[in-house]
């Protein structure tokens, strides 16, 4: 097995558009005899979707993921959802099954819905002759997905049994993506440091057991995923700063905020002092603020999913760790969306009712800063313009008026938030950066669109590049557009 780096491609980005086994879908069965009256043998053979086939047969090179320790399959019939056929094995850890053939005889010719399970023990109690329903079909699970071995692989379609020896291939999937970010430094003769890499809403907190078109459950929690900090990323050369199984889902973007240093020296590691800058009035896209209330105090955040207002002293700014749910970046500086740092959403508003969102599209991109430090959200409505204006009162309750009263509830103080860096050997850095980007992939016309989607039993790798100019102190960054995506890779 290649190690993990050797295995992540420097692939003009990937993404996911197809899998080769498409679950739920119609199967038709074959065969050429018939073992009854009426009745029919029913052959399945199972295998894993993305086992290469160059791989050993030995279980000393499958990894978690890759081989089946426990198998179950539910026979269902279409006209009462009634278990026909129930089939349970065990077969250890050190006789995990990359693949097997399960038969059944005297199966009934009509039509059932197939549900194969495998490295779960949900969904205990369903046998022959059970009724299955939405309980079953529609059960999710939230295994830990990052340290549990192995990895639950499931399958579901419907099929057909016909007269004869009737024969199915199921390919398991994996009931998890796998998400992988690599950066590649190309600052000559400097050296790179990731002290934060985030991306979005991008893991669901649980994923349905079976597929159900790539979807996520409806009241499924969308999580924001961080990447480990790295130091020493000599140049030209690169780092895989993540590597992580996430469930699938969609969104209408994908978000992803960077942040570090450039050093002229080999740094092992950085260390990082908070710094608050004074009330300002002028915005600038590379910095985050706190936004706090010029008639209560109180500063603007985001508590359990819900936009709220806290008291902080200034000590408690610098060294509390959640405080990144109370610092926002913008956009712009006229025009210009309101992002919260810690949960990577975004203020909006639909006829004057405030919500927040993790889709940048969403965005009320018309969220503006008036003189006096009102925050104004203006929307316009079959040639209706309205401005709503981000409030406060004395509770502590955040909300929108139509008009303005000219009150200081709707008065909002900015401070610069910022972090000193500094090396282990003491140096200062050259340049330091912080950045946000949607995440892209090429279409099948060769464009660029946001990334919507990411699909169980996929592995996605984004690259980052970053540029540095000593000469100038000019820095970019740039993600690749994902182009494919790797479903053959064992995941680790």
């Amino acid at each position: 097995m290649k190690p993990l780096n050797e295995m992540i491609k420097y692939i003009y980005p990937i993404l996911v558009m197809a899998l080769a086994a498409v679950s739920c879908d119609k199967e038709p069965a074959k065969g050429t005899g018939q073992t009854g009256d009426g009745t029919s043998s029913l052959i399945l053979k199972i295998e894993n979707e993305t086992v290469p086939e160059t791989k050993s047969s030995s279980t000393d090179s499958l990894l978690s993921g890759d081989k089946f320790e426990n198998l179950r399959i539910w026979l269902v019939s279409s006209s009462d959802n009634s278990v026909t056929e129930y089939y349970s094995a065990n077969y250890g850890t050190e006789n995990g099954k990359m693949a097997d053939t399960i038969s059944f005889e005297d199966v009934p010719r009509t039509s059932y819905k197939l549900y194969i399970l495998a490295n779960s023990d949900n969904l205990n109690g369903y046998i022959k002759g059970s009724t299955i329903t939405s309980d079953f079909a529609d059960a999710t699970i939230d295994y830990d997905n990052n340290g549990s071995a192995p990895m639950p692989l499931s399958y579901n379609a419907e099929i057909t049994v016909s007269p004869g020896t009737n024969e199915i291939s199921a390919k398991l999937l994996r009931t998890s993506a796998r998400y992988s970010i690599v950066v590649h430094n190309h600052a000559v003769n400097n050296y790179l440091a990731i002290t934060k890499l985030q991306i979005s809403s991008i893991s669901p907190d649980r994923t349905y057991i079976f597929n159900h078109d790539y979807a996520a459950p409806s009241d499924a929690v969308f999580n924001t995923v961080n990447s480990q900090s790295i130091s020493g990323i000599a140049a030209d050369s690169e780092y895989p700063i993540l590597d992580k199984y996430v469930y699938e889902g969609s969104a209408s973007s994908y978000d992803m905020t960077i942040e570090g240093a450039i050093f002229s020296s080999a740094v092992t590691s950085v260390s990082e002092t908070p710094v608050i800058g004074s009330q300002t009035t002028t915005i600038h896209t590379d910095n985050e603020y706190f936004i706090k209330s010029h008639y209560s105090g109180r500063y603007l955040g985001i508590s359990d999913g819900n936009l709220t207002t806290a008291y902080f002293s200034e000590n408690e700014l610098k060294t509390r760790t959640d405080i990144a749910n109370y610092l926002w970046t913008f956009s712009g500086t006229s025009s210009t969306t309101l992002r919260n740092v810690g949960t990577g959403q975004y203020l909006a508003q639909n006829y004057g009712t405030l919500y927040l969102t993790s889709s940048s599209s969403d965005a009320d991109t018309y969220t503006k800063i008036k003189k006096g430090g009102t925050i104004v959200l203006e929307s316009e409505y079959s040639y209706w313009y309205y401005r709503y204006y981000l409030s406060v009162d004395y509770y502590g309750n955040v909300r929108l008026y139509e008009s303005y009263y000219y009150s200081k509830q709707e008065e909002w103080i900015l401070y610069p938030y910022s972090q000193t860096i500094k090396g282990n050997d003491g140096s200062d850095p050259l340049r330091t950066f912080s950045k946000t980007v949607s995440l892209n992939y090429i279409d099948k016309y060769g464009s660029a669109r946001p990334l919507e989607g990411i699909h169980r039993n996929e592995h996605l790798t984004t690259t980052v590049n970053v540029f540095y100019n000593e000469n100038t102190g000019s820095f970019e960054m740039q993600t690749e557009n994902w182009s494919s995506v790797n479903g053959g890779a064992s995941f680790n």
